[in-house]
Formats: C-alpha cells, sequence, structure tokens
C-alpha cells in the first residue's frame, strides 16, 4: 500500500464526525494532521531502527515496538472520536 494513503484509509474505515458546534473543514484537517505525522513518525522511527539493526538489535526491536504503540494509539485515538 503507498503509504502516503494510510491515513486516508483509516480515516476512510473509521469515519469520525464532526463534533457539534466544530467546523467540518478546520476538524478534518486536524484529525488528518494528527493522523499523517503519526504515521510518518511510525515510518520514520522504522526506517531508522532498521538502519541500526545489526549494531544495536534489542535497542531497535524496541523502538519498533514504541513505532508500533504510535501508530496503534493514532488509530485508537480515531475510534474514540465522538460519534
Amino acid at each position: 500500500m503507498d503509504h502516503s494513503t494510510n491515513h486516508r484509509v483509516v480515516l476512510n474505515e473509521l469515519q469520525p464526525k464532526v463534533p457539534q458546534g466544530d467546523e467540518l473543514e478546520m476538524c478534518s484537517e486536524l484529525v488528518n494532521f494528527v493522523v499523517r505525522r503519526s504515521l510518518r513518525l511510525t515510518r520514520e522511527i522504522q526506517r531508522y531502527a532498521g538502519e541500526r539493526e545489526d549494531l544495536a538489535p534489542t535497542s531497535s526491536r524496541l523502538a519498533l515496538a514504541f513505532a508500533g504503540i504510535v501508530a496503534n494509539e493514532a488509530i485508537d485515538w480515531v475510534r474514540r472520536w465522538p460519534r
């Protein structure tokens, strides 16, 4: 899957609603920003840890575990969005 569209897939599947009193465009921008940045951070950690795996295998695995936490939390954050 193209990583640049990951956040759209997540948001399309979960379909967060616009909370009452919030402007649609600003709400969408905010949700997209958070999810997009979280997934970018995840990819950057994965890349960085992968480049250091030979010399720091345990630390790399711990960094990858953290990347997974960030990605999962971003998705869970959207799931917890008001309905």
